[in-house]
């Protein structure tokens, strides 16, 4: 079996994290707006695989955040140079 990069784009707020989960192919396989915790990040990222490569939005306390993922769960962890994914639309009409 291999173990095939996924890529993750985290959107960083100081309440909620926008988490969106990407395949090689830029094909999306999550896109969800989560507590600001690094487990529930890790519970949405890790069905996905374990070869994890995450980009994040640069903003206050990210590099807190940024630590916690790295040393937890061993991913690698880079500044976002552009938004991979947009937010989730929402009709509040």
């Amino acid at each position: 079996m291999f173990n095939l990069p996924i890529f993750v784009s985290l959107d960083y707020h100081q309440k909620f994290i926008q988490v969106c989960v990407m395949n090689q192919k830029r094909q999306i396989l999550a896109n969800v707006t989560v507590e600001n915790d690094p487990d529930t990040v890790h519970r949405v990222v890790a069905p996905f695989g374990s070869n994890v490569h995450v980009a994040i939005e640069a903003s206050t306390g990210v590099t807190h955040f940024a630590d916690l993922l790295i040393h937890r769960f061993h991913w690698h962890v880079e500044p976002a140079r552009e938004r991979l994914c947009r937010p989730i639309e929402t009709n509040s009409r």
